[in-house]
């Protein structure tokens, strides 16, 4: 989970640790099924290069329907 007042950014330093963290559980679990990263975050993610690493994005709308 991420708070921010706006629409969160994904840095590329951020996006780096996002991979590698992925990359980590990978490799601790020895999964082969799909994994996907998903943000919960009051106002979403903010759509730019290093967004692309997200699968899915829940907003707080999402959560009071």
């Amino acid at each position: 989970m991420k708070y921010s007042s706006f629409e969160y950014e994904i840095t590329p330093k951020y996006n780096r640790e996002l991979r590698e963290r992925v990359s980590t559980f990978r490799n601790v679990t020895k999964t082969r099924n799909a994994l996907h990263l998903t943000m919960i975050t009051p106002w979403g993610v903010k759509m730019n290069a290093n967004s692309g690493v997200v699968t899915q994005n829940v907003m707080l709308e999402h959560l009071f329907r």
